[in-house]
């Protein structure tokens, strides 16, 4: 696959028709049962001055392959930090790899990981919360640009 490169008003317009697309019910997409979901999931966001609507618009436009390896790069993400700290965040998945490479299908895959994420933000303490949201969002961050 050849890689697009395109300018931030051709994003940004690729956004708003995406947003059209999921959120109008006059039209097909394959996301848009999983709109709501995902918006809830990362709405603490908006308590930081971070937008989740922009991360469910690029999340609701991967394909079913990159869904999973966007999942599998969280994983090994927080397995990484997990080993280079001391962290009391050791929080086990849900949704380990070998179980979620078997699954087909986008609906199925969508709502496995969406589970599993939200297993990941659940937690009694707020500050475990906001620091996994904000380990998420790195995590996606990282594998769009990676450094």
């Amino acid at each position: 696959m050849v890689q697009q490169h395109i300018s931030s008003s051709q994003f940004a317009d690729i956004m708003i028709q995406r947003k059209y697309d999921i959120v109008m019910p006059d039209t097909e997409h394959p996301f848009k049962d999983y709109y709501t979901t995902l918006l809830e999931l990362l709405q603490p966001l908006e308590d930081m001055n971070l937008s989740p609507s922009h991360y469910v618009m690029i999340l609701g436009g991967l394909s079913t392959q990159t869904w999973k390896n966007l999942y599998r790069h969280i994983i090994i993400k927080w397995v990484q930090f997990l080993q280079s700290t001391k962290s009391e965040n050791n929080y086990k998945w849900t949704l380990d790899w070998s179980t979620l490479s078997k699954l087909e299908g986008y609906p199925i895959i969508v709502s496995a990981i969406l589970d599993s994420l939200r297993s990941f933000l659940t937690s009694k303490n707020p500050d475990t919360v906001n620091f996994r949201l904000l380990f998420l969002v790195n995590s996606v961050q990282n594998y769009f640009i990676p450094v």
